[in-house]
């Protein structure tokens, strides 16, 4: 629409003014003309804003981009305060080419800046757009540039807010106690700092896609409903330290150039901070969360922060890969999921100056398929009790959990009189306990542990390790009525300890047992010692029920000789070895069978001996 010049001699006497204020390079304040300067209008309250300060769009478009009045304008820029502007102000796709400053003032029609260009700085400092009845005020600054800063610090907008598309090629700041309905920064670039600091948004904030060369600041207790950040790009720190966000923050497809601050009694609903990379740390520490909390697929070049935190819903970590620590002491978790990540530096549950990580009831903790270089937690002890509080929660998913090393526990009260000493904090009947909340039983998480022991040169405790998680396996077995299964184990458990560590002297118990038994056997029966007359000795079998010798004979058999029976014993246990060779001797009844019965059991438990030397049986 063609803008029809204005003829100075039908300006109202408060735009002669206003210009005339500008063209001497001075503030048009319109409450320092009132006497108010100490005492300004406030913009948001409609009375005692009257007439005499009223401007015209249609003057106010005059001056800024038609000659001779731009011409005119000083190199300040045009400068106003106080004004009141009742009409709907258009300058859509205009080009100013000086400062524009608009502070305290009052707009009460829409506000269309569409593709608007500034040289210089854009200031609405302190103004509001307000609603008149049920219409409210819409501000659109879609497409618009700023080569200098803008400045949109404590203003009030009732209605719509449109930045989609704005170029600011310094500072954009709406910091200082602003309020907003919905704000659309949709595809907006910021060449500097973006300011958000004790801001109030009533409605959704869209910043999809929005480009910040430096920070993204929205701390010191902003408040806010909804936040959409997909596809951000911030060159420095995005923080909303202090913030709360009523509603979801959604941080999606996102890069951080620096730390991501979410901490310090910031309070949140529902988080979602998927698939992106942040070059610094996250940080959470202090903050509350009071629905889900999702970090997925997120790289962080270094410490993800999370103690102190309360997360009152289920939290997941899944897929995030972390270069340093991720400390989790101090927290609070419903239940947490970590699940695929990989934590390059320590895992901290709690250490001797931070306290351990608290669970809700029932809480499960998912570290499924986590790599982890160090464990790092934390134990204090009840003295009057006498028992143990650990950092970790009564339910575990360790299936494919790794890690290199085990950390110390630090207990506050571990040194107290009538406590345990740290030798015994670092038994291993806690991990075995701690092996054992893992809701499902696999062999991995035995044999990661065992791993590390042995590594760390404790084979005992390995070894111990391993045959916890065989004797689990074999109660598995028993619950699922897997009956053969569970039988091969118990014989392997009662013969050789499945072949761990000194447990194969349970070998060495049997032999000495059944040796003994055999020789109890000889005795009682009622049949012939073992040692042999040399008249006996040529005969090819001994029928010893029929046999009767003679006095010399009787004698020399008489004489029971405990060595003999011992050799004798042990010649039908153990297989294959003969340790002395005795004539063809027939035994009959009951203690033929029960040697027959002594043969087998030692060609089980040889065969057992030669597998657990070979390794098979400390194999699943």
């Amino acid at each position: 629409m063609k803008h029809i010049r204005i003829p100075e001699e039908q300006w109202l006497e408060s735009e002669k003014w206003m210009w005339q204020e500008i063209r001497a390079g001075r503030i048009a304040d319109f409450n320092e003309r009132d006497g108010r300067k100490d005492n300004p209008l406030d913009s948001a309250i409609s009375k005692s804003w009257g007439e005499d300060r009223k401007l015209r769009p249609d003057i106010l478009k005059q001056i800024l981009i038609r000659p001779p009045y731009n011409t005119e304008i000083p190199s300040e820029g045009v400068r106003i305060a106080g004004a009141l502007i009742t009409e709907e102000v258009g300058l859509e796709h205009c080009r100013i080419a000086c400062h524009l400053r608009l502070e305290n003032c009052r707009f009460e029609k829409p506000v269309k800046m569409k593709g608007l260009q500034i040289d210089g700085w854009f200031s609405l400092k302190s103004s509001t757009f307000a609603s008149q009845g049920t219409s409210a005020t819409t501000v659109d600054f879609s497409g618009a540039k700023i080569t200098g800063q803008f400045d949109l610090e404590n203003i009030t907008v009732e209605g719509t807010l449109n930045m989609n598309g704005l170029e600011v090629d310094q500072s954009l700041f709406m910091n200082g106690g602003s309020k907003y309905r919905d704000v659309d920064l949709t595809g907006a670039k910021v060449g500097r700092q973006f300011a958000l600091d004790g801001s109030n948004i009533d409605g959704k904030l869209n910043m999809n896609s929005l480009e910040v060369a430096q920070h993204l600041l929205m701390r010191d207790n902003a408040k806010f409903k909804d936040i959409d950040l997909i596809g951000a790009k911030i060159g420095g720190q995005l923080s909303l330290i202090g913030s709360i966000v009523e509603g979801k923050l959604n941080i999606n497809r996102f890069e951080v150039g620096q730390s991501l601050h979410l901490s310090d009694n910031a309070k949140f609903k529902d988080v979602d901070i998927i698939g992106g990379n942040v070059y610094g740390q996250i940080n959470l520490d202090g903050a509350t969360v009071d629905g889900m909390l999702n970090i997925r697929n997120v790289v962080v070049n270094a410490n993800v922060l999370m103690s102190n935190l309360t997360c009152n819903k289920i939290t997941n970590m899944l897929f995030v890969h972390i270069m340093s620590n991720l400390d989790l002491s101090g927290s609070e978790f419903a239940d947490l999921d970590i699940s695929g990540s990989k934590i390059m530096g320590e895992l901290c549950l709690g250490s001797e100056n931070k306290s351990m990580t608290k669970w809700g009831k029932g809480a499960a903790f998912n570290l499924r398929n986590v790599f982890v270089d160090t464990i790092q937690d934390r134990r204090d002890i009840n003295v009057s009790q006498k028992v143990w509080n650990d950092a970790w929660p009564t339910i575990l998913q360790l299936d494919g959990f790794t890690y290199d090393r085990l950390g110390t526990f630090d207990g506050i009260q571990s040194h107290e009189k009538g406590s345990k000493s740290d030798r015994d904090v670092n038994d291993v009947k806690w991990y075995i306990n701690w092996l054992a909340r893992n809701q499902f039983y696999t062999p991995q998480p035995y044999e990661q542990l065992a791993g590390v022991f042995r590594k760390a040169g404790e084979p005992s405790k390995a070894n111990r390790i391993l045959y916890e998680s065989r004797q689990r396996a074999r109660q598995e077995a028993w619950r699922n009525r897997n009956c053969l299964r569970w039988f091969g184990s118990s014989l392997l458990n009662w013969t050789i300890g499945y072949g761990l560590g000194a447990r194969y002297f349970r070998a060495l118990l049997w032999v000495v047992a059944l040796t003994a038994i055999g020789i109890f056997m000889l005795n009682i029966s009622g049949q012939p010692s073992i040692s042999q007359p040399s008249s006996v000795r040529n005969q090819k079998i001994v029928d010893y029920q029929n046999y009767e010798p003679n006095n010399s004979a009787q004698s020399r058999l008489a004489q029971h000789c405990l060595d003999a029976q011992i050799v004798y014993s042990l010649n039908q246990l153990i297989p294959i070895v003969q340790l002395e060779k005795y004539d063809e001797i027939l035994l009959s009844g009951w203690v033929a069978y029960w040697f027959y019965t002594e043969k087998i059991i030692g060609w089980i438990i040889g065969s057992f001996l030669v597998a657990g030397l070979a390794g098979l049986t400390q194999k699943q």
